[in-house]
């Protein structure tokens, strides 16, 4: 239980720090109702539910009371507890099927006896349809759903209430069991001497000139007012005596932390005035970072690489990779063409570039031949030397007889030979100016002028003779 629950009634000594919670309800019939109380330490909200299991249930018989005093209950605090904790405690009366609920949160004054008067409202249990989860839907359960509780005059306000040093009745002893007074009697309102609290103007926890103090009013910056107790506000934290917004709190001052540090050093941090880390001196560790890698250049444009271990010291290197095929400047030739050669160089990646234009080639191959025509149709050879250049042609071989179109007499009286183009003599012609060959006397031709009539070449100037003469009756008609 969070807070001790005891009736006013049985002549029970009350404790020196007490809350009397005086009940006045609007519930229908004039019996006996069942009164539950839940209690619960700090300001824990009970929520739109009512809890399973009830502190404590009273059979009372009073209702709302015009005269004498209301039926009332009294809470004090834990035993072991704080004698100024703050209580949340929840009414609940029935009585003919109707429920009706009331939440109060207040903060215990040591050594005063205060009151707490609620009353339930009929009206707090009306139907509503402003619930999201709780069915069905009443007034109180729409408040107890937004953080609320239904009050005194059957509208939403916060459960939070300061307990009065004056109960405004007669205190009754029997109130458990009392039946609602006579109409005529007195209405027992607060006496004229009663103690009336003035907190106006007033700071949060001053004396409120009754013997208490101001549960509400004006405090340091950063704070609250908390039933009567300057508290940080949500959002602050207290540091140094302050209350500091929660973005600035890194720590509770005087609190220490050993920090890794560096390359596997370490250094010890404490905790300012201020609530923020004072960061020590690094100390000890290694070269490098676990885990940091290191590459360098190696061989032939390739790298190399090593990396940190878990000691913060270098590992030992690693093979050589990603190398070129040259060494960058080098240069390399090659021969080319007929004796030729043309050069390339290794670029600044160890690659190399592309071959020149091919220089100092000869005329020819070595081995290479070559022949041409001399003489009369004879040719002539030479072999490519070691230094790609032609030696002089050789003698010249496979003359013919003559030379092609050289001519020569002799064939005939009237007749040359002409050297034909493989050089060789050709056949016995006519020679210039001449209309055949003589052939020695027997060369003729046919002719018209007379039947079998020929004609025969002239000796002396070797054309057809213009007499025709019978083949074989003239002879000698030449």
């Amino acid at each position: 239980m969070s807070a001790a629950l005891t009736s006013a009634a049985g002549g029970c000594i009350l404790p020196a720090t007490l809350v009397e919670v005086l009940v006045e309800t609007e519930l229908p019939g004039s019996g006996p109702f069942d009164l539950r109380v839940w209690v619960r330490n700090n300001d824990r909200p009970f929520g739109a539910t009512t809890p399973a299991r009830e502190t404590a249930t009273f059979r009372m018989v009073g209702r709302r009371s015009r005269i004498g005093d209301a039926p009332s209950f009294v809470l004090v605090p834990r035993e072991g507890g704080a004698r100024d904790a703050i209580v949340t405690a929840r009414v609940e009366a029935e009585a003919e099927g109707v429920v009706l609920r009331r939440d109060v949160r207040f903060r215990f004054t040591p050594n005063t006896h205060g009151f707490v008067r609620i009353v339930l409202r009929g009206s707090c249990g009306l139907p509503d349809t402003r619930c999201r989860m709780v069915e069905p839907c009443t007034r109180q359960a729409v408040c107890e759903e937004n953080g609320q509780t239904c009050g005194d005059n059957g509208v939403c306000v916060t459960p939070q209430v300061i307990p009065t040093l004056s109960r405004g009745r007669p205190f009754n002893p029997n109130s458990f069991d009392a039946t609602v007074p006579d109409a005529g009697e007195d209405a027992g309102m607060p006496p004229e001497d009663a103690c009336v609290p003035n907190c106006m103007g007033r700071r949060c926890g001053e004396p409120n000139g009754c013997g208490g103090i101001c549960e509400s009013g004006p405090c340091a910056g950063g704070e609250a007012c908390n039933l009567g107790r300057c508290e940080c506000a949500p959002g602050f934290t207290s540091c140094g005596g302050t209350c500091r917004p929660d973005a600035d709190i890194e720590c509770m001052s005087g609190m220490t932390r050993s920090m890794s540090c560096g390359t596997c050093g370490s250094r010890m941090d404490r905790c300012g005035a201020d609530c923020r880390w004072q960061n020590g001196t690094c100390s000890g560790g290694g070269t490098c970072m676990p885990g940091e890698m290191q590459s360098e250049p190696c061989g032939r444009c390739g790298t190399r690489s090593r990396s940190c271990g878990a000691d913060c010291n270098w590992g030992a290197w690693g093979g050589c990779s990603g190398e070129g095929v040259c060494t960058a400047g080098m240069t390399e030739s090659m021969p080319c063409g007929n004796c030729g050669t043309q050069t390339r160089m290794c670029q600044a990646d160890c690659r190399w570039g592309t071959f020149s234009a091919c220089g100092g080639s000869g005329p020819c191959r070595p081995g290479e031949t070559q022949s041409q025509a001399c003489g009369n149709c004879g040719t002539q050879s030479r072999t490519c030397g070691s230094t790609c250049q032609w030696p002089a042609f050789g003698t010249c071989t496979g003359q013919g007889a003559c030379a092609p179109g050289s001519t020569r007499a002799g064939c005939d009286m009237c007749g040359v030979e002409t050297c034909t183009s493989a050089c060789t003599w050709g056949a016995c012609a006519p020679r210039a100016g001449a209309q055949c060959l003589h052939r020695g006397g027997t060369n003729y031709r046919s002719c018209s002028a007379c039947r079998s009539g020929i004609q025969f070449c002239l000796p002396t100037s070797c054309v057809w003779s213009t007499a025709c003469c019978t083949s074989g009756s003239c002879p000698r008609c030449l």
